[in-house]
């Protein structure tokens, strides 16, 4: 594969059997963080390397970056490496047994809170009722029902949201071999992120993944953004 090794390393092939690791050359010490941009540069090479191998042989094992074999008093860091090889194989067989035809793909869904509160509070007698007689408070208790009306209000978003991620992943748990759930991230706008998950999915799976997540995205205020396909980075523990 050339010259796609981390800081344009010639990667090369140390096999034991029926399994191959790719690897290159470096220092026995790990790569430091220098700058954000060689840090960024590296793992983006690491990926690359990752996404190439996948894409040619169909089943890969992702390492971590920064996994470093070294040589030992008496043996060579090539021939370290070997020997992991053949003593993990039956483990690792099976890992890659269990990733045969399968495919990771992100799952990111997203809510408007506003849509949503708009959508309760219109549809909430309490609400609507309590608006109405404001008028006829005196100042200090239409603040005191104001804020009673907005915490209501708040509960029952939280209820919400607690429903539609239950109701997300039960969607999406039938069509995947596999899913881990992810810590939610920023959202642009007024948006906000209410699942992060990483699938495993087969090709049959994908077809009906996708089939799901069309009718989820026609929920009110919600919105589906799906990535892939990528190698199995989440399912290689």
């Amino acid at each position: 594969m050339g010259g796609m090794g981390i800081d344009g390393n010639r990667l090369y092939t140390v096999a034991h059997q029926d399994l191959c690791a790719l690897a290159h050359d470096c220092p026995a010490q790990p790569y430091g963080l220098a700058t954000p941009e060689a840090t960024a540069a590296r793992l983006l090479a690491h990926h690359r390397v990752v996404q190439a191998a996948w894409e040619r042989w169909g089943t890969v094992l992702p390492i971590a970056f920064n996994t470093i074999i070294r040589a030992g008093q008496d043996t060579s860091a090539r021939g370290n490496l070997e020997a992991w090889l053949r003593a993990e194989r039956v483990t690792l067989k099976e890992k890659l047994d269990a990733l045969a035809a399968k495919t990771e793909y992100a799952v990111q869904v997203f809510w408007d809170p506003n849509l949503v509160a708009q959508s309760l509070a219109s549809s909430n007698p309490d609400s609507q009722n309590g608006e109405d007689q404001m008028g006829a408070l005196s100042p200090g208790l239409a603040y005191m029902h104001r804020l009673r009306l907005q915490r209501q209000l708040q509960r029952d978003l939280h209820a919400r949201a607690a429903a539609e991620l239950e109701h997300v992943c039960a969607t999406v748990h039938p069509c995947a071999e596999g899913v881990h759930v992810g810590t939610v991230q920023p959202a642009p706008g007024k948006q906000r992120m209410l699942a992060n998950l990483s699938c495993l999915v087969s090709p049959q799976g994908y077809l009906r993944l996708v089939a799901e997540l069309e009718r989820l995205a026609e929920r009110p205020g919600l919105s589906v953004r799906l990535v892939g396909p990528l190698p199995p980075y989440s399912f290689c523990r």
